[in-house]
C-alpha cells in the first residue's frame, strides 16, 4: 500500500510520521480487500490541527476528516473514523443472504432425488416430508419457522407465521 502523509504549515516529525504509518497498516486487517493507498493531510490552521485521511480500496473509498488541538489527536481521529467505515464496510461485503457455503443456502441449491433424504449440517437439519406432515409439526412446535423439502416438488418450502399469528407457506419459484 501507498503512503502518502504530508503536514502544513507546521513540520512533522519522522518519529511520528513511523506511529502514524504503523497505524495505516493496521487498518488492513479491517478491509475486506487490499488498500491500494492512503493519504493522510495534517493541517494547522488558526490554532486547530485538522486531520482528513482518505483510503482507496479496490472498488471504495474512505474519508474521514477531524479536528483535534494535537497533531497525533488529529491523526488518531481520522484513523479511528476510516476504521469504522471499513468495518461497515467489511460487514456490508458478506454475504447475508445464505448463498455462503451450508445452511439453508446449500440446502436450496442440493439436488435430492430420493424421498427419504435428511441432510445435517452443524445445527441444521433439512428433512424430506409431505406439506400435510410438515404443517402438522409446525403447528404443534413453538418455532416460529419451519424449513423441508417438499417430497412431491423436491423444492426446499419454509413454513412461518406471519404477525397476525396466521401461518404462511413461502415456496421457490
Amino acid at each position: 500500500m501507498q503512503y502518502e502523509i504530508h503536514s502544513r504549515h507546521f513540520h512533522l516529525g519522522d518519529e511520528m510520521k513511523e506511529d502514524i504509518v504503523k497505524k495505516l497498516d493496521n487498518l488492513k486487517r479491517y478491509s475486506p480487500d487490499e488498500p491500494i493507498s492512503s493519504r493522510l493531510t495534517l493541517t494547522f490552521e488558526g490554532g486547530r490541527f485538522e486531520g482528513e485521511l482518505s483510503m482507496n480500496l479496490k472498488q471504495h473509498q474512505c474519508h474521514a476528516r477531524v479536528t483535534h488541538s494535537e497533531p497525533e489527536g488529529a491523526a488518531t481521529l481520522a484513523i479511528e473514523g476510516v476504521e469504522r467505515q471499513l468495518r461497515r464496510y467489511k460487514d456490508k461485503m458478506k454475504d447475508h443472504r445464505g448463498n455462503a457455503d451450508g445452511g439453508l443456502g446449500q440446502a436450496m441449491g442440493a439436488d435430492f432425488s430420493s424421498e427419504d433424504t435428511s441432510e445435517e449440517d452443524d445445527n441444521f437439519m433439512l428433512t424430506s416430508m409431505t406439506e400435510e406432515i410438515a404443517t402438522d409439526r409446525y403447528n404443534s412446535s413453538t418455532d416460529p419457522f419451519f424449513i423441508y423439502r417438499d417430497t412431491t416438488s423436491g423444492d426446499v418450502t419454509v413454513l412461518y407465521r406471519k404477525d397476525d399469528g396466521e401461518g404462511a407457506v413461502l415456496k421457490p419459484e
